[in-house]
């Protein structure tokens, strides 16, 4: 060469970064997303039940309302008084998620081998030969998913939230508040019954902090108003854009099993494979990411890879202007989406907690 220079050499930035942190490779935190799959639920029953082997089933829910002591006699007589049943609640599995990519083989031809060579691998049931650099490619865009997934979790659920209460984190003080703090928040809680861990959910900037503090076991009696070893009396997921969906320091504390996620699988059994042109499947994030750990690896997304061997035209999903590929592949990644929340009828009407949905909302201030 007459530059007296070798080849450049093409280093991926992924390899200056550990592997959970690397730009392309974060998913921003969906602290709602990321709470309900965490828990093991009997959805995940309600889940492969209802589109089991890709035929999907309307999902509906039954619940019986308790007794109230209104109800109760206190003498005996043949006289007849309630007639328990069933109430039944459908669960409409109607949002859908979908992202588009195009590969051509024009750019496949710039990286070397390592990243156009075809790999058939368990990333994608049934496996099927898949270039690295288009695997890469879509599970760097999956960031994009989850936050429209969650973002619309999130709206259902604050939706069902009853009016804000305000909850103070006291700046200073000599002695325990029983009014003020988390032990105000909690009781609350108990209030209405909430059972188990609560979940707590929010973008607040005070909380979180607050949050990462006493998980520090930093705070004592004396700043926090509460014991420092009071760390398995809640879980935080945080999410950023809570602060705009919600208010900049407002927090959604849930009951464990009030809000759960219904999907569907969709092209599984006989509807996955090769179809015409295009394969069809499902694959899941292997990736681990830093804060959450591998909370998403158990998530199955919809995929379809269809092979375009000919000049076609085509429509940008994300800029909406139309125009001409050339050969390679088109990528579709795919998910039927919905919510579960407790209905508002849970309760009999002359129940201490009726209405509740196992939902309460707080505002937190710090003074």
């Amino acid at each position: 060469m007459a530059s007296g220079f070798c080849p450049y050499l093409l280093g991926d930035i992924k390899n200056w970064y550990s592997p959970d942190i690397a730009p392309s490779e974060k998913v921003t935190e969906t602290g709602v997303l990321n709470m309900l799959l965490n828990r093991k639920s009997s959805t995940t029953m309600i889940n492969n039940l209802q589109s089991e082997g890709g035929y999907v089933r309307e999902v509906r829910i039954k619940y019986m309302q308790r007794g109230v002591e209104a109800m109760v006699q206190e003498s005996f007589s043949c006289d007849t008084g309630q007639t328990p049943g069933y109430k039944e609640v459908t669960v409409p599995v109607s949002k859908k998620v979908q992202e588009s990519l195009f590969f051509d083989i024009a750019t496949i031809r710039q990286y070397c081998s390592d990243g156009a060579a075809a790999e058939k691998s368990n990333w994608t049931t049934p496996a099927t030969p898949v270039m690295k650099f288009v695997r890469e490619a879509i599970l760097t865009k999956l960031n994009g998913m989850y936050q429209k997934m969650s973002r619309r979790i999130a709206q259902d659920i604050i939706l069902a939230a009853p009016v804000t209460a305000t909850i103070n984190l006291p700046l200073s003080g000599s002695t325990l508040d029983l009014n003020t703090g988390m032990q105000q928040l909690l009781g609350a809680l108990e209030d209405v019954e909430f059972c188990g861990t609560p979940d707590i959910i929010g973008g607040s900037n005070l909380f979180r902090n607050f949050n990462m503090m006493k998980n520090a076991s930093a705070l004592g009696m004396n700043q926090a108003g509460m014991m420092v070893d009071a760390n398995a009396l809640w879980n935080f997921y945080y999410q950023l854009n809570m602060r705009t969906l919600l208010a900049t320091n407002d927090i959604l504390a849930i009951d464990p099993g009030s809000v759960e996620l219904i999907y569907q699988d969709l092209e599984v059994g006989a509807f996955s494979g090769s179809l015409g042109t295009s394969h069809f499947g499902q694959f899941i994030d292997p990736r681990f990411q830093c804060k959450v750990g591998n909370v998403y690896s158990g998530f199955p997304w919809e995929i379809q890879i269809k092979e375009i061997d000919c000049p076609t035209t085509l429509t940008n999903a994300y800029t909406g202007a139309s125009g001409t590929y050339d050969r390679g592949y088109a990528v579709y990644i795919r998910k039927v989406y919905d919510t579960w929340v407790a209905p508002n009828d849970l309760y009999d009407g002359g129940d201490v907690i009726s209405g509740q949905r196992g939902i309460k909302r707080f505002s937190i201030t710090n003074v």
